[in-house]
């Protein structure tokens, strides 16, 4: 299934600026977390710079290549994917921006003379362009280039000047990429957008930890958290964070991470947790009301302080190394004990920019408890695109505040594909 990226949450750095194609494909795997290999992908573009010409990447839709080869069943198959596609683009895409279409076909067929789409990537790409078409006559944003990246090249389907040769450019490696090519690489990675090879190798560990560990973990969480204690797994858990982005992430303790797993059943806990992706003094005010002696209830009042903490401090690099460490965390709960630990991590996740990642955690959320509110409504945003910040309060005991949308990661991986 299809899912949606929305760029750049207030606060964080602007987006990647492109200045054509060649660029473009250069930054996508780091936009969206792995290299897409027999991918369909709708980039939504922002109207050049009136300065550099540069335009910058938005909504990022990412789906599968249908799996029939040829004849009707590929057709009605890749009506199916561009009518999910085209979908999701309805809901979240901008009036006045142009949607890119990128086909990676691993059986596009190359000559020296010209490029040729697969059966799936041709069917593909005709079902978009009539859908968009008709998007455009409801005022969408227009349609833009269709590129086929195949056989080590790409070429524009769409347009046939003496700018676009039918053979297409060959993918520069990096000794010979051009400038801009290698600038945005460059900005990609110095930013904190890697690129794995493929999507399996993006995903977070899933599997429980070590029997021992898990047992230790099981031992400590039996008695209740009280506040005093609550306060200081939250400070720890901040300490980590600091460590994990300085250095290598440290190797949580067992038994904390027991006790912390049973401090997350406190709505209060859990989103000083999520907090963690934020940084400034109001984060820090957040977290006080969060942590008052008077526990969950307290919480459910105030949701103003979580909710500007959302909006203008969040810091992506540090949602990444909190995220590394929930899932820590969430291991040692074993099969069964880890939801609430799994949904944390989800969120950080989401909030670093990582929607893969993101929707990997979700779906390990509901595994273990089906009907988990926070893994839920991260499963749909990592789908159709809102904000994580409509999220926090929303699950647990505690009433859901209503937190403003809007503090979604940069652009990332798709979760769902």
């Amino acid at each position: 299934m299809p899912s949606t990226s929305r760029p750049t949450p207030p606060g964080a750095p602007p987006p990647l600026p492109v200045s054509g194609p060649a660029e473009l494909l250069a930054v996508l795997p780091h936009l969206l977390g792995f290299h897409p290999a027999d991918s369909v992908l709708l980039v939504e573009l922002s109207a050049p710079d009136g300065g550099t010409g540069r335009r910058s990447p938005g909504l990022l839709v990412r789906a599968d290549l249908p799996a029939a080869a040829d004849g009707p069943a590929s057709r009605a198959a890749a009506r199916a994917v561009a009518e999910e596609c085209l979908r999701l683009v309805r809901r979240v895409a901008r009036p006045g921006s142009e949607l890119l279409v990128v086909l990676h076909a691993p059986d596009a067929r190359a000559t020296p003379a010209v490029l040729l789409p697969g059966a799936r990537a041709a069917a593909t790409s005709h079902a978009l362009r009539s859908g968009l078409e008709a998007l455009r006559d409801a005022g969408a944003p227009a349609a833009g280039d269709h590129l086929l990246v195949g056989a080590g090249r790409w070429r524009t389907l769409t347009c046939s000047g003496p700018c676009c040769p039918p053979g297409g450019q060959e993918r520069p490696v990096t000794a010979a990429a051009s400038g801009g090519v290698l600038r945005v690489r460059a900005e990609a990675v110095w930013r904190g957008f890697a690129a794995a090879p493929d999507r399996a190798a993006s995903l977070p560990p899933s599997t429980p930890a070590d029997p021992d560990r898990c047992a230790r973990a099981a031992a400590a969480r039996r008695a209740p958290v009280p506040p005093a204690e609550a306060r200081d797994l939250v400070a720890t858990f901040d300490r980590a964070v600091q460590e994990a982005v300085a250095g290598p992430a440290p190797v949580l303790d067992a038994g904390w991470c027991g006790r912390l797993l049973r401090a997350l059943e406190q709505v209060g806990v859990r989103d000083a947790v999520l907090l963690s992706g934020c940084r400034g003094p109001g984060t820090r005010r957040a977290r006080r009301h969060l942590l008052r002696p008077e526990g969950a209830a307290a919480a459910a009042g105030g949701a103003e302080h979580p909710a500007r903490a959302l909006v203008q401090e969040v810091d992506p690099v540090r949602a990444g190394a909190a995220a590394d460490l929930a899932v820590q965390v969430a291991r040692c709960g074993g099969s069964r004990g880890g939801a609430q630990a799994w949904a944390v991590a989800g969120w950080l996740e989401r909030v670093a920019g990582r929607p893969v990642r993101a929707g990997a955690c979700a779906e390990q959320a509901l595994r273990q408890d089906p009907r988990h509110r926070l893994a839920g409504l991260l499963d749909g945003a990592v789908r159709h695109g809102p904000g994580p910040s409509a999220l926090v309060g929303a699950a647990g005991a505690a009433p859901a505040p209503a937190l403003p949308t809007g503090a979604g990661g940069p652009v990332g991986a798709q979760a769902r594909a």
